[in-house]
């Protein structure tokens, strides 16, 4: 099973009561790790702020006594002895240090996995970042978690301490890889205000990924979401949001497309109008499409503007124009109406369902000409097929047809 079949999964669901989850391996969005997760709480069940009291040796071992002032992660204890080489400079001994560490076999000695002195004007800053990470941990994996991962970030780059801005900075590269969607455009003032901050060897990497979400497709997709209902629903969506950037044909992309209209229905609508701005037409083409034959007015704008591109994106924006009824597109349709151009056929078939007076009034200044003019005959057949009197009558089946097919599966 591909990964697009998995995601697709979702529409299955449908069907289903709203809690049963998804067939299929868990996706990259719900079982997203953080870079705090996984270089430091996946090698480190304990984590405690504490003092340096003095270096031991413990049944013929080498060890540093610390006084636990308190515990951020694991049971209580008052003393931790670490093992090794875990002894604090002389510059360190008399403030406190967040360690990160695991027991060793015995229970009584442990490991130091890393550490964090407490030095300086941003210790409790430092304390907090880490008990905000921590408490991330144990979110359920969903919306909320995620919520929280983005705020995390961007107030860890609004810190003032190296260590919050060193996380803040390796937090958002790990991110824009691993959980797509979670920073969008609006971020993008912030990010970068907080890189002139950052200490320089996290700078190149950091602006890279800052690199990555200006140019990431799926950026305008940021925020689609909130006209779906919190929870399961929202996380199904999400996922088939992401699908479009994983899936590798445009006959897939148009599925996923089509499915997230299909289950949501007028739900759906900002979501293909954020379809309108991604860098592959083929998306641009269904959604197109799909916000004409949805009745969605709000595309009207974007489409006339479409009408001065290229094709085939000028063809489906006066298709999409045709299909909303938007007679305020009749002049911009009849200034681009070449009766010696294919496109024409587009733009009279448009007009037609458009109706009004003036686009009525186009057609038949249209009809005269290819009637008249040798030139234009190849425009005769669309011209008298537009004029058959059941041509809207067909026209209409032909649309209510199509809607079925796109029904929402539940709840749209």
């Amino acid at each position: 099973m591909t990964r697009l079949q998995t995601i697709l999964l979702f529409v299955l669901s449908a069907s289903c009561a709203a809690s049963q989850a998804p067939a299929g391996p868990a996706s990259r969005y719900t079982g997203y790790r953080t870079f705090f997760e996984t270089h430091l709480l996946d090698r480190s069940p304990r984590v405690a702020r504490v003092r340096f009291v003095k270096e031991d040796e413990i049944v013929g071992v080498q060890a540093v006594v610390y006084e636990v002032k308190s515990v951020l992660r694991g049971p209580e204890q008052k003393r931790v002895l670490i093992g090794g080489d875990g002894a604090p400079s002389v510059q360190s001994r008399n403030v406190d240090r967040l360690i990160f560490f695991a027991p060793l076999s015995s229970g009584l000695i442990h490991r130091l996995i890393d550490v964090v002195d407490l030095g300086g004007p941003h210790a409790e800053e430092t304390v907090a970042i880490v008990r905000r990470c921590l408490s991330l941990s144990s979110e359920s994996p969903g919306a909320k978690r995620r919520a929280g991962i983005r705020a995390l970030v961007l107030d860890a780059l609004a810190s003032k301490g190296e260590f919050a801005l060193k996380l803040g900075a390796r937090e958002f590269i790990h991110a824009v890889e691993g959980l797509p969607g979670a920073f969008d455009a609006t971020d993008l003032p912030r990010l970068k205000a907080a890189s002139s901050r950052l200490p320089a060897e996290e700078r190149p990497g950091f602006l890279e990924a800052v690199g990555t979400l200006e140019s990431d497709r799926l950026a305008g997709y940021q925020g689609v979401e909130a006209s779906v209902p919190a929870g399961r629903e929202r996380e199904l969506f999400l996922l088939a949001v992401e699908a479009l950037r994983e899936a590798p044909t445009a006959e897939e992309r148009a599925q996923v497309v089509e499915e997230i209209v299909k289950r949501y229905g007028d739900r759906a609508r900002a979501f293909l109008l954020a379809a309108l701005t991604d860098g592959r037409v083929d998306v641009r083409l269904v959604a197109w499409r799909l916000l004409g034959l949805c009745g969605h007015v709000e595309a009207a704008p974007s489409a006339l503007k479409a009408l001065g591109g290229p094709e085939p994106e000028r063809s489906a924006a006066a298709e999409c124009l045709g299909m909303l009824g938007a007679a305020e597109a009749v002049p911009a349709l009849a200034e681009r109406l070449d009766l010696k151009d294919a496109f024409a056929d587009t733009v009279l078939t448009a007009l037609a369902r458009i109706g009004s007076p003036p686009a009525k009034r186009v057609l038949e200044a249209a009809a005269v000409r290819a009637d008249t003019e040798p030139a234009y005959r190849e425009r005769r057949a669309k011209l008298a097929e537009l004029r058959d009197p059941e041509w809207r009558e067909k026209d209409a089946a032909r649309k209510a047809e199509a809607l079925l097919r796109i029904r929402p599966a539940r709840g749209g």
